[in-house]
């Protein structure tokens, strides 16, 4: 389709809830979510920086953590992140995680942290950096080159997407630590 559509230079619309389909096919996509456009934008954007919880929960998996700010580096005034753009927020179970903000953002004081699972990787040692989370394998799935594991931290799931080399060895109830590699995204309660 993508060929027919350079040589014959048209444009097409296609309409699919398949997201592997939409996200090889299309340069640009519209998700929608009971009629009403929640996000535009390139696959690219749309996977990677969803503007919404219901774009992050529906294109691709993504993990989405409640969280509470409890340290910026903000205007105490307007709320606005400093310079420096780092904050920081506590899970329910007290691991925090650092993000970075533009200069302009505004700090949502209860948010919803997103992640998507190939951005965690096994951390090496404690200690070792930011954003790293204490988690035990509630479930290995071998895929081949990648294996999915589900996590657990006192109270709250999130998944992990990664080679197999890397979990080689590991099993179901082992506590390992993980490191977030990448961007983290804050997305106001709602």
């Amino acid at each position: 389709m993508c060929k027919l559509e350079k040589k014959c230079r048209l444009n097409f619309r296609v309409v699919t809830h398949d997201q592997s389909e939409a996200l090889a096919l299309s340069s640009r996509i519209a998700v929608f979510n009971h009629g009403n456009i929640e996000q535009i934008g390139s696959p690219t954007q749309v996977y990677e920086n969803p503007e919404t919880l219901f774009v992050a929960s529906f294109i691709g998996d993504s993990n989405v953590l409640a969280a509470t700010l409890v340290e910026s580096d903000q205007d105490s005034q307007s709320g606005a992140a400093s310079a420096l753009g780092r904050r920081a927020y506590m899970l329910g179970d007290g691991q925090k995680i650092y993000v970075r903000a533009e200069v302009s953002d505004a700090l949502p004081k209860q948010a919803r942290l997103i992640f998507k699972p190939e951005a965690l990787h096994i951390a090496s040692a404690a200690g070792a950096g930011e954003n790293q989370l204490r988690a035990i394998v509630k479930h290995l799935s071998y895929q081949g080159s990648f294996t999915d594991l589900v996590l657990s931290s006192q109270g709250f799931e999130f998944k992990a997407t990664l080679p197999s080399s890397e979990v080689k060895g590991s099993k179901v109830g082992e506590t390992l630590l993980f490191a977030i590699k990448g961007e983290v995204r804050v997305l106001a309660d709602e």
